[in-house]
């Protein structure tokens, strides 16, 4: 078995209980969005509300989903496999989204937005059903929302660096290949395909050979589109991986 086989083993059971939850949960999403609605009021408000009735939930924190319109956003998931996405749960509305979102297999009517995962929910679209969502193919964002940005384990039990591992057991001549199918090309102005580069670079003679790649800069870089894969980053654990898709899409 190799190392990142035993990483993912190990991982998979902490995503496990992201799944299928052994108590309530609660997942807050905290992010520039969220916070500018008083996300981290409403966070402050469930925590005090679930300590002083000593409730048996876990409440977490998690990334945007990407509907900023909704903010304040957060997940209930139950064990018997309910998931209700809630929108606009200000922190003065927290004790009655409690009250009726914890009883039992209740729902807060006003505040639920849809239903999430594989279990309908009476009365509720799913999540997939929501008109800005039938509009998209999440790639980038598609942990976004749904684990915590700071668990390692859940970002490993979801496919993190799954690419990396499938990178160090390839052959260079393999990579670059994937590389240049991918389409990924330079933003330095020029959009010089980066697998033709690295071919030249494997191709020279001259010993030893050096690579200088730009990552967690380009990341942190002004430029809108930059700051846009930093907010990612943030939201995400995902790396950038080449295969089989095209990175230069947005």
């Amino acid at each position: 078995m190799s190392v990142y086989s035993e990483l993912r083993a190990k991982a998979s059971e902490a995503w496990q209980a992201v799944e299928t939850p052994p108590r309530p949960r609660i997942a807050v999403g905290i992010t520039t969005c969220s916070r500018a609605q008083g996300a981290d009021e409403t966070l402050a408000a469930i925590q005090r509300e679930v300590a002083q009735r000593n409730l048996a939930v876990d409440v977490v924190i998690t990334g945007c989903w990407g509907l900023c319109y909704a903010e304040p956003m957060l997940e209930i998931a139950k064990p018997s496999g309910q998931r209700v996405l809630y929108q606009h749960v200000t922190a003065d509305r927290v004790p009655q989204l409690i009250d009726e979102a914890l009883d039992g297999e209740g729902v807060c009517g006003v505040l639920a937005l849809a239903a999430v995962g594989l279990t309908p929910v009476q009365g509720l679209p799913s999540f997939e059903s929501l008109h800005i969502i039938t509009l998209q193919t999440r790639r980038l964002m598609a942990n976004c929302g749904i684990i915590e940005p700071e668990s390692i384990d859940q970002y490993i039990g979801r496919g993190g660096y799954e690419g990396l591992a499938q990178t160090l057991a390839t052959s260079s001549e393999g990579v670059i290949k994937e590389v240049t199918d991918a389409g990924l090309w330079g933003r330095g102005g020029a959009a010089f395909p980066t697998g033709r580069k690295w071919d030249f670079l494997r191709g020279s003679k001259n010993q030893p050979k050096y690579m200088k790649m730009k990552i967690i800069p380009t990341a942190t870089s002004t430029n809108p589109i930059q700051s846009k894969k930093y907010r990612i980053e943030k939201l995400d654990r995902r790396e950038n991986r080449p295969f089989s898709r095209n990175m230069n899409a947005r």
